[in-house]
């Protein structure tokens, strides 16, 4: 290995460089020959002896030494005899082996002469320059190496030089990606978390920070440089033990009141692009309107009938937030999943402060599907402030507020209260009813039950649970038929989770808490963004494939590149495949089947082919009227089951003579008549 000298270093201050196997090689020339003098090599003889060679100016390199090992075969035991002028030749070296390793020494003798065996005076520690290099390859493509090298005991002069290593990379970076052994659920590309990054966490974990704000604010201060996604920052937590965060305090200049709170809102609109509207009515707080447009743009494209997704829009008040109430609104975005669920993720739609209704007017969006809880202010207004809107209503809450009904108010036993739920509520209940003939069966056998077991819970019953699961659960399902079967606002829900974890669970103030819900909406397009690339929480949904985009690729594009290509992916539609029918319930889906399954090479019906028993269909018909097909049935439509401050008994005698039993009898005597059976 050759000597490495510094560019310009004294000749008193010239070190070594250590080289493999502990040798060094002194960089000093003076403690090499103290004589002015050149040495000058005479020029070798033409006649050598059999294996030897000529040496040049100087002793072989290491790569020459080995070649000639490799290459040249041995031809003597010992050192031969007479001149030996610039040459070399290959020596049999077993027995100094064998030798060395029962602890003796060496043989090398020849007729030279007495040779100077001792040892030179060697560099001191500090006059050694040491080389460290790092070799690494690519796990997806081991042509591609990387070499990182840098120096260590450098002379004073230079001491701040060791403080710089140079990384060299040697290949063409490959278009696939590796991903980390340990990953099972998701074939993202694998990147390093930087040991900033990760030290950052530590210390804000310390300090009692929450995991999401810190993985927010990581994302948002530098989305390359952040960790890999929120599952690594509760893994850090667990490394980590926490302390009790101490309130900070800290002056935002802005007073106590909460006046001075609105004021301070006030004069950021205009400046912050999230605050939309202020509405001020004499008499009254003002109430601002909260959303960026892509929020807007976002709700129409995935709540609209016109679009046929037919995405639910979830409208939920939150409480202790601040000094007022914040009406939030939640959707699922149809074009990512979660790496963990591999579901759509929830996303924070527009906010109101206060009140909604601006917020209708503001959205000015027809055909929106909106659901709710059962609170009774909040569907008025979302009845009044929307346009032609589909409201539908949480079954969850539906379900609880029976239960206590039930409970408290009827007294009814834990296995009566069971048994009216699940007839209501469960899986194959009320709510789950396929069509108007199923939902009037089942609500006039609950009646029955009801009236035997519980006859307080009949008004509860017929005047408000009845109607209201007929209005704004089985109508709305029945005219939607991707809306689920059993939908719960279980989304907002969600959302009020994080809204209170983003500010501690602690009331904050009005303009602190304006700028936490834009903070939280610019985290969430911030790891949109992050999918394209495979990283962060999200990945693309199978149909949005196509915009997958390796991290080499989106390095190399400017910034005004990087943003039209996210926009090119939020403006992309959903196409709707006519290919395939989805079920009611919108769990399945499957190729769309042929009209008529033909009998294979058969195109048209046999011509003497008859009809030779009419009855049969209209047997057919009949059945078909009584289990429900979505094709149209042949009798009419049953009237509602029952009204306010009507009777069973009035429904089925007076108000409605062709409903229920007397219907019932119809039936059966005109199936039993064609059929020529007895009516017993």
């Amino acid at each position: 290995m050759s000597s490495i000298n510094p560019p310009s270093l004294p000749n008193d201050s010239l070190p070594s460089l250590r080289l493999p196997y502990g040798t060094s090689t002194p960089l000093n020339h003076q403690q090499q020959d103290s004589s002015d003098e050149e040495f000058k090599i005479p020029p070798p003889k033409s006649r050598l002896k059999p294996g030897f060679q000529n040496l040049k100016k100087s002793f072989l390199e290491p790569q020459e030494l080995f070649d000639t090992v490799i290459t040249l075969k041995p031809l003597y035991c010992t050192i031969s005899s007479g001149e030996k002028n610039n040459v070399f030749f290959t020596l049999k070296n077993d027995c100094n082996i064998t030798n060395q390793q029962k602890k003796g020494k060496a043989d090398y003798t020849d007729d030279c002469g007495a040779w100077d065996t001792s040892r030179k005076p060697q560099p001191l520690a500090e006059d050694v320059v040491i080389l460290k290099r790092s070799y690494t390859t690519l796990k997806c493509d081991a042509t591609y190496k990387r070499r990182i090298s840098w120096f260590e005991n450098l002379p004073i002069k230079y001491k701040e030089k060791s403080q710089i290593a140079v990384v060299e990379y040697l290949g063409c970076l490959p278009n696939s990606y590796s991903i980390h052994g340990n990953t099972w659920k998701t074939e993202a590309a694998y990147k390093k978390t930087t040991p900033a990054v990760k030290e950052a966490i530590e210390n804000g974990l310390t300090h009692g920070a929450k995991p999401f704000n810190l993985y927010s604010d990581q994302l948002l201060n530098n989305s390359h440089q952040c960790p890999r996604n929120l599952k690594q920052v509760y893994n850090i937590k667990q490394k980590v033990q926490r302390e009790a965060r101490k309130e900070a305090g800290k002056e935002d200049g802005h007073r106590q009141n909460s006046a001075d709170h609105i004021q301070a809102v006030m004069k950021m609109f205009g400046q912050n692009p999230y605050i939309q509207d202020i509405v001020h009515i004499p008499g009254k707080p003002p109430g601002f309107i909260l959303y960026t447009e892509q929020q807007m743009k976002d709700v129409a494209d995935f709540c609209t009938l016109s679009q046929g997704l037919q995405n639910v829009l979830g409208i939920d008040r939150t409480f202790n937030l601040g000094e007022c109430y914040v009406t939030v609104t939640v959707y699922k975005h149809p074009k990512l999943l979660r790496t963990v669920s591999l579901e759509s993720p929830i996303m924070l739609g527009p906010d109101r402060l206060d009140t909604l209704a601006l917020l209708g007017a503001e959205l000015a969006i027809n055909d929106l599907i909106v659901g709710s809880d059962e609170e009774k202010a909040l569907t008025k207004a979302i009845q009044r402030c929307f346009s032609d809107v589909s409201l539908i209503l949480c079954t969850r809450h539906l379900e609880e507020n029976a239960k206590r009904q039930l409970q408290n108010k009827v007294g009814a036993s834990h296995k009566v209260k069971m048994d009216i739920i699940k007839d209501i509520f469960g899986k194959h209940g009320l709510v789950c009813a396929e069509d108007s003939f199923t939902f009037d069966d089942s609500s006039e056998a609950i009646i029955d039950k009801c009236e035997e077991l519980v006859p307080q819970f009949l008004p509860y019953l017929c005047e408000r649970l009845l109607p209201i699961i007929r209005t704004y659960v089985f109508q709305p399902r029945k005219k939607h038929k991707q809306v689920p079967q059993h939908w719960t606002n279980n989304n907002c829900k969600t959302m009020n989770f994080i809204l209170k974890t983003a500010v501690n669970w602690k009331p904050e103030k009005l303009p602190d808490l304006v700028d936490k819900l834009h903070w939280i909406v610019k985290t969430q397009y911030a790891d949109m963004c992050r999918a394209l690339r495979g990283e962060g929480n999200f990945q693309l949904a199978p149909a949005f494939s196509k915009f997958k985009i390796t991290i080499s690729a989106w390095n190399n594009k400017t910034e005004d590149e990087k943003e039209a290509y996210f926009t090119k992916f939020l403006n992309a539609k959903i196409k709707d495949d006519k290919n395939y029918i989805t079920s009611t319930d919108g769990q399945l889906s499957i190729p769309k089947p042929q009209r008529l399954a033909k009998k294979p090479g058969q195109k048209t019906r046999a011509t003497r082919t008859r009809t030779t028993k009419t009855f049969f269909f209209f047997f057919l018909g009949v059945c078909w009227g009584r289990v429900g097909c979505v094709s149209q049935p042949l009798v009419p439509q049953r009237p509602p089951v029952c009204t306010a401050n009507v009777s069973r008994s009035d429904v089925n005698t007076t108000t409605v003579p062709v409903s229920g039993p007397n219907q019932r009898s119809l039936y059966r005597l005109a199936l039993c008549s064609l059929l020529d059976l007895d009516l017993d």
